[in-house]
């Protein structure tokens, strides 16, 4: 065990103290050296020595709970511990730790209470130093109570914020599912009853499939939303077109019962893109149908695309209510959504936006949003054209796509209706 120099070891652990007033103390410390990984000193145990460390590293820790001991901090050659067992004979207050072999000296309390009482200036110069340690410590130890202060604060706000949503979150589901199953109820029973015959009969029926799809949409958000981490877009070539050609199909009903026109303007040569043909139709699809909600009765919804630098960007343009600036940030988050704008009142449980932002990432994609209460909003979709991964040879051109379903393309759509 190779010796080292109590004396110059004290004057890192004392500074203000010179050589011949160390060298007392000095002569009461013993040599010691411990192996890394070993606990020098535990937690909630009473003992009678105090440490200089001479070589070496150590850490502190300290048992918050019964499964979290967390590391306070560390100390190499001149940190000291153990000091109230020479003052006040208090147990431990942390773990010690040896993170590397460690030489320490070591004084025990009976021969440095034998010290002191000879050498009472050697006291007061001690216990200066130890009193400015506890007052260093004890700032530590604030600082890290309003640490956790500030973390118990936010998380419980975290918690009543996502109470909150919960409790949104079920009420608004409730009136989604209540709405429709009880017109379909109602027309249900109106047939069974006898009292709907010839035209009124078709529309009868038409109303229970319309009431009965919303509600199975609506499952299908909620089981997609559930297990969508899991599923892994399976990709292929497709054209952008063929893709718009069957979300403006699907949102021709709703559009002509809103007085909407929608267009679409983009160039006639975009090639095609490594894509999940049912994953961008559900992600357009939301698009769409938030851009006819959102809008006045007799609106135009425009969808433009261009192709930047082997991206695709299509943006969704509305001249609708637009969304309020404190409302922005949470505008992709899942069950966020507004309840009224102005004397206008909106249904839905805030999925179809979550839905698209997640589809669009999981192309390697991107989606903003630019809006201004009152004048409109965009929804900015880029797509790179490999689908966000690596693709070995030429990408098809459009001609060449293959659609998610035999729809027809074009590149322009008019239909009546909004929302």
């Amino acid at each position: 065990m190779a010796e080292i120099n109590a004396v110059e070891v004290l004057s890192k652990a004392f500074p203000h103290m010179n050589e011949v007033a160390l060298a007392p103390l000095a002569s009461l410390t013993r040599q010691r050296e411990f192996e890394k990984g070993v606990l020098i000193c535990r937690e909630g145990a009473f003992e009678e020595t105090f440490y200089i460390i001479g070589d070496g590293e150590v850490e502190f820790t300290k048992r918050f709970t019964a499964d979290e001991e967390r590391q306070l901090r560390t100390g190499g050659p001149g940190i000291y511990f153990g000091e109230m067992a020479l003052v006040q004979g208090e147990a431990r207050a942390a773990n010690v730790r040896a993170l590397t072999d460690v030489t320490v000296l070591e004084i025990d309390k009976t021969a440095f209470n034998e010290a002191i009482q000879a050498n009472p200036a050697m006291m007061l110069d001690i216990m200066r130093t130890l009193i400015e340690r506890m007052r260093s410590n004890d700032a530590t130890a604030l600082e890290e109570m309003r640490k956790q202060k500030d973390q118990i604060q936010d998380a419980y706000a975290r918690l009543q914020s996502q109470e909150q949503q919960r409790t949104e979150f079920l009420t608004t589901m409730a009136h989604e599912l209540r709405t429709p199953l009880t017109a379909a109820t109602g027309y249900m029973q109106l047939v069974q009853a006898g009292a709907m015959a010839g035209p009124a009969l078709g529309m009868a029926l038409q109303k229970i499939s319309t009431n009965l799809d919303r509600v199975v949409s609506l499952i299908n958000d909620l089981l997609f939303v559930q297990e969508q981490d899991l599923i892994e877009p399976s990709l292929r070539p497709v054209s952008l077109s063929a893709l718009l050609s069957i979300v403006l199909d699907d949102a021709e009903d709703q559009a002509r019962a809103h007085g909407c026109t929608i267009k679409v303007n983009m160039p006639s040569d975009l090639p095609s893109l490594q894509a999940d043909p049912d994953g961008l139709v559900r992600a357009f699809g939301k698009l769409v149908d938030n851009a006819n909600k959102f809008s006045p009765e007799g609106c135009s919804v425009t969808i433009e695309a261009v192709l930047e630098v082997r991206v695709l960007v299509v943006d969704f343009v509305d001249r609708g209510v637009g969304i309020a600036e404190e409302f922005l940030p949470r505008v992709f988050q899942r069950f966020a959504h507004t309840d009224r704008i102005g004397h206008r009142v909106f249904g839905g449980v805030g999925l179809g936006l979550a839905i698209a932002k997640h589809i669009i990432e999981s192309h390697g994609g991107t989606i903003r949003v630019y809006s201004k209460e009152g004048e409109g909003s965009t929804f900015s979709v880029s797509l790179p054209l490999d689908g966000g991964r690596l693709q070995i040879g030429t990408l098809p051109t459009a001609d060449s796509s293959t659609p998610p379903t035999s729809a027809s393309s074009s590149d322009s759509w008019n239909g009546t209706g909004a929302g």
